[in-house]
Formats: structure tokens, C-alpha cells, sequence
């Protein structure tokens, strides 16, 4: 059986036998309100930051539902600069489009979607990995990819961090 600690978040590590259940600490950030950028600068998501400790290892997931102001506004994604290392992989799609994706190594650099085939009901979804070599807070970003055209965040944007042994 595998306890959590009230309210700390660590699930607890008995072993049996020939192997030991793993701890994972899992952490959650999802957004209740709707988020718009008219600009093409990236800045911070409201809501999803989370803490992530030096020496450790983490995996990362975040969905983000987002609507544009026109066919031709795409999103762009980013994440604040980690001292360490990342590996992310970043994806944008729209209900009627083949999905856009991109990898990165080591950079917290722009991810931007190109445009979209419509102004509701897109997804754009990023997961990856961190190993930190500095105590921070991991904060997804996002700004429009055309000035002055407005991408928005819906309500439900979640960033999941989760770390691994």
C-alpha cells in the first residue's frame, strides 16, 4: 500500500520483496480565466508557474487550449530560462489542421505556429524534461505570433510537473 503525507504531495516509498515503489511528486497548475496576448513578446501565463528544485529531475506536460482573433494568428510558447538542462518538444493543432511541432534543446526560444485553419478550438500542447541546476519557478509563456492580433488562452490550461527518479 502507498501512502501520501496529508498535504505535502510525497507519496511514501515501502519496499517488498525484490523491488521499491518509486516516489513521485506530481504538481498541478490549471488556469480558471481567460488569458489574451496582442503582442509578440512572450510573458508569463498567469497560473502556471511551479517550483522545481536544483539537482532534481522533472517531466513536464501542458495543455492550452486557445482561440485567435484571425486565420492568419498563431501561438507562440516559450517557458522561462532553466539553468540546467531541458528537452522539450512543443505542438500547436487546430481543429482542422495537421499538427505543427518542434523540438528544442537546452533553450527556452519561441515555438510559433504559423497560423491556423480556425479561430476556435485549437490546442497547442508541450511536455519535456528539466534537470535544473538552480532552485527556480518553471513558467510557461505565450504571446501571438502576429502584432496586434489577439491569441487567448481558455479557461483549463494545465501544467503538470512531475518528478522522476
Amino acid at each position: 500500500v502507498v501512502g501520501i503525507t496529508a498535504g505535502s504531495g510525497i507519496v511514501s516509498t515501502p519496499t517488498s520483496g525484490n523491488y521499491t515503489i518509486s516516489q513521485v511528486l506530481e504538481q498541478r497548475a490549471i488556469t480558471t480565466a481567460t488569458q489574451a496576448s496582442t503582442v509578440v513578446t512572450a510573458t508569463n501565463i498567469t497560473g502556471l508557474g511551479l517550483p522545481i528544485l536544483a539537482g532534481k529531475k522533472y517531466q513536464f506536460e501542458a495543455w492550452l487550449p486557445y482561440s485567435s482573433a484571425a486565420l492568419t494568428t498563431g501561438i507562440a510558447l516559450a517557458h522561462t530560462a532553466v539553468t540546467g538542462n531541458t528537452w522539450h518538444t512543443v505542438s500547436a493543432q487546430s481543429t482542422t489542421t495537421a499538427t505543427q511541432e518542434r523540438r528544442f534543446l537546452n533553450n527556452s526560444l519561441l515555438f510559433v505556429s504559423t497560423a491556423t485553419a480556425a479561430t476556435t478550438g485549437s490546442v497547442a500542447y508541450m511536455e519535456g524534461r528539466i534537470e535544473p541546476t538552480a532552485n527556480t519557478t518553471f513558467q510557461l509563456q505565450f504571446a501571438t505570433e502576429v502584432t496586434g492580433s489577439a491569441i487567448t488562452l481558455q479557461p483549463g490550461c494545465i501544467l503538470i510537473i512531475r518528478e522522476v527518479f
